[in-house]
C-alpha cells in the first residue's frame, strides 16, 4: 500500500485537535513568566 494511502486511513481520527493551539498558549504563558521574571525596569 502507498503511504499516502496508509496516512488517509488515519486522518478522520483527529485525536489531537487542538493540540497544537495549547501547546501554543502554554509557550505564550512561559514567555510572559519569563519576562516578569527578567523584568530589568526594578532595581536590585
Amino acid at each position: 500500500m502507498p503511504l499516502l494511502s496508509r496516512a488517509a486511513q488515519f486522518a478522520p481520527f483527529a485525536a489531537l485537535t487542538g493540540h497544537y493551539d495549547a501547546l501554543k498558549e502554554t509557550e505564550r504563558q512561559q514567555v510572559d513568566n519569563m519576562e516578569h521574571q527578567f523584568d530589568t525596569s526594578e532595581p536590585f
